[in-house]
């Protein structure tokens, strides 16, 4: 099946991007620092690119093999946060949180 909102996304894909846009706008509301324009804009795109484009492994994030995903633009960090939690990556708010996670700020390796 295909998602009517998002005409060429499955339904499991276009769930995934109105999840990772409602955090989009919720975390950055809710930190009162951020911006969700962006990262709700560029959702189908992370999801397309994650989902059907990169090589990668939840359970195996230290793979050395694995495809990147970098991003240069800071005020759409909550999308790359999103997809890696929507994709099986442990981002919790908890340990985005915490200074002496990977993941506090400019993540380098997805725990």
């Amino acid at each position: 099946m295909t998602d009517t909102l998002f005409p060429g996304a499955t339904e499991r894909e276009g769930k995934a991007i109105r999840e990772i846009s409602a955090v989009a706008m919720d975390a950055p509301a809710a930190a009162n620092s951020g911006h969700s324009g962006t990262a709700m804009a560029l959702a189908p795109l992370g999801v397309t690119l994650w989902g059907r484009v990169m090589r990668h492994d939840p359970t195996d994030p230290g793979w050395s093999d694995r495809d990147r995903f970098i991003m240069s633009n800071g005020h759409a960090c909550i999308l790359q946060y999103a997809l890696a939690h929507e994709f099986g990556y442990d981002m919790t708010p908890d340990i985005r949180a915490r200074p002496d996670t990977p993941s506090a700020a400019s993540p380098p390796r997805l725990k």
